[in-house]
């Protein structure tokens, strides 16, 4: 990166407009070449997907508050949509995170990991709020955000229903 910027490339833009014999005296001959193509967007290798480490709701309170039950309030609504895409993924998960961020804007996040994989709106809201509570003990601030958050997923195998049997 460096030796691009000493000569004159500072974007994306550049280099795709760079001539390919400077590139290739200053970073190598594979490494000048490889640089141009990908500028250009001629990158023939295969586009790998990454699996979704986690999936997050926050949202903003109606008034900035520590009142521990106006908060809780919001976590049935923000476990219900993060529960929604957990189910399309197939994913079970491990970790629940409360994410408070107060008013001045700072944020905080509190983590608890359970035994299994599971795919309960009712756990989510549970832990939330254990979270919550331990956090407002020595939070002397409003909280004017907050947050929920599921991790480590991992791909589930649904047990089937009675019903998906019928002939």
């Amino acid at each position: 990166v460096e030796k691009l910027e000493i000569s004159g490339v500072n974007s994306v833009k550049e280099l795709a407009e760079a001539e390919t014999a400077k590139l290739v005296e200053k970073c190598g001959e594979n490494q000048g070449l490889k640089l141009k193509r990908k500028a250009q967007g001629k990158d023939s290798s295969p586009v790998q997907y990454k699996s979704q480490k986690q999936i997050t709701r926050i949202t903003t309170l109606g008034e900035n508050t520590s009142i521990p039950n106006y908060i809780k309030k919001y976590f049935p609504k923000l476990a219900e949509e993060i529960l929604t895409k957990a189910e399309e993924k197939q994913v079970g998960f491990k970790k629940i995170s409360l994410i408070v961020i107060d008013k001045e804007i700072e944020t905080y996040k509190r983590t608890t990991t359970i035994k299994n994989h599971l795919q309960k709106q009712e756990k989510i809201i549970d832990e939330g709020e254990k979270l919550l509570d331990n956090f407002l003990k020595n939070f002397t601030g409003q909280v004017r955000r907050i947050g929920l958050r599921i991790g480590n997923l991992k791909q589930i195998d649904k047990q089937r229903k009675l019903q998906q049997f019928q002939k």
